[in-house]
């Protein structure tokens, strides 16, 4: 697993911020870990050996459940496989997309309230984090 390190300047009128953000992310981040920690031990998370779908299958079953929510769904074919793109639109507000390729890397992009206070965009994104950490296992280090 990648450890993340990151050093950064916050100035003192700050520092009570920068605590409440180290905290919901902490907090977010030990939720995570209790889901799977739970999920694991229901038994809900697929063995390495279980049975999978083939790459095309898996992606298009994604696809489906996301057109099934609303989102615009695009499946195209690259050199390096399939990728699927998800797109929510509201009106009056930028898209929010999802990108996910065959080998399960997904990245979810969508444009944050700036009017927002730095700790509740803060508490948003964690929520976010905890919720993809969540439904996801443990994923190694090394590509497949």
């Amino acid at each position: 697993m990648h450890t993340l390190e990151a050093a950064f300047y916050v100035p003192m009128s700050q520092t009570t911020q920068a605590s409440q953000t180290a905290a919901h992310l902490h907090a977010a981040a030990e939720a995570a870990r209790q889901i799977a920690a739970d999920r694991d031990a229901a038994g809900t998370i697929p063995e390495a050996d279980a049975p999978r779908a083939a790459p095309a299958d898996w992606i298009r079953g994604i696809a489906a459940g996301l057109s099934a929510a609303g989102l615009t769904t695009v499946i195209a074919e690259t050199s390096a496989g399939l990728d699927l793109t998800a797109t929510a639109r509201r009106p009056g507000c930028k898209d929010a997309e999802v990108v996910i390729d065959e080998d399960g890397y997904a990245e979810l992009c969508w444009w944050t309230d700036q009017a927002a206070t730095p700790a509740a965009a803060t508490a948003a994104l964690a929520r976010v984090l905890a919720a993809a950490l969540a439904a996801t296992p443990a994923v190694a280090d090394e590509a497949p």
